[in-house]
């Protein structure tokens, strides 16, 4: 028999400011999963590229038992083995209790993907460059397969799952606006024309963005597509020495 577990979880950093917060760089600014609470205004200006990353919780089990016992038609060798795969995308958040104010003056910005919730307005502004709103997603993978063998029968099974979710930045603040000098890069969750998916996302909690963004003519939309299967199969017979004797 085996058994084997294994577990990554990230700790993200968490900042909490009762007043304003002013965050300037001379390069770019890269945050990964940060987890930032501003009470007042907060600014995020760079001169260079400015990412805020996800990071990925994931978890995977990979069991094997073997079982043996006596029936009618003799000995039976049973082997089962498990198998499962998790992945979690951890976003960054940016509570803001007033406005937010996100530039660049020479790079990208790309938000990979985030959560922002401003009580004010909310601003992101690449002067020179493109802003880049990326997917990530989420995975979960189960299999179990059984390998039965007797005297005179065998039997195998397969079932199982493997799905994918598609991860978008969720924006809520009372006014939304982007501008980048070489355009908006927005990837979305697939499904039909790349109008019917933006209208039916826009609905989605967090996601009416997307719709403020439908109608811009400097918009290059991505489809990203989720990979989804499910399966079960089986099959049985006689074994090698029981089909001699016949």
């Amino acid at each position: 028999n085996r058994f084997d577990q294994s577990f990554t979880n990230w700790w993200v950093t968490d900042l909490s400011i009762d007043g304003n917060l002013t965050m300037g760089s001379g390069g770019g600014i890269y945050s990964q999963a940060a987890d930032i609470t501003v009470a007042g205004d907060a600014t995020l200006h760079a001169v260079g590229d400015i990412v805020l990353d996800t990071v990925q919780n994931s978890g995977s089990l990979d069991a094997q038992h073997e079982s043996s016992e006596r029936d009618v038609f003799g000995d039976k060798t049973t082997e089962t083995t498990t198998t499962i795969v998790e992945r979690e995308t951890v976003l960054g958040q940016l509570t803001i209790g007033n406005n937010l104010k996100i530039t660049s003056e020479l790079g990208d910005i790309t938000l990979k993907p985030v959560k922002i919730d401003s009580g004010g307005a909310t601003e992101i502004e690449s002067k020179e460059g493109r802003v880049v709103f990326l997917t990530d997603k989420d995975f979960s993978f189960n299999q179990e397969t059984k390998d039965e063998v007797g005297d005179f029968l065998f039997s195998n099974s397969d079932s199982g799952y493997s799905n994918e979710t598609v991860v978008h930045s969720e924006i809520q603040a009372a006014s939304f606006r982007v501008t980048a000098r070489e355009g908006v890069v927005v990837e979305y969750k697939a499904g039909g024309s790349a109008e019917e998916s933006i209208k039916t996302l826009s609905k989605e909690p967090g996601l009416a963005w997307m719709g403020e963004l439908a109608n811009r003519t400097d918009i290059d939309w991505k489809g990203v597509e989720e990979a989804r299967k499910d399966w079960d199969y089986a099959s049985q017979g006689l074994t090698g020495p029981a089909a001699a004797l016949l």
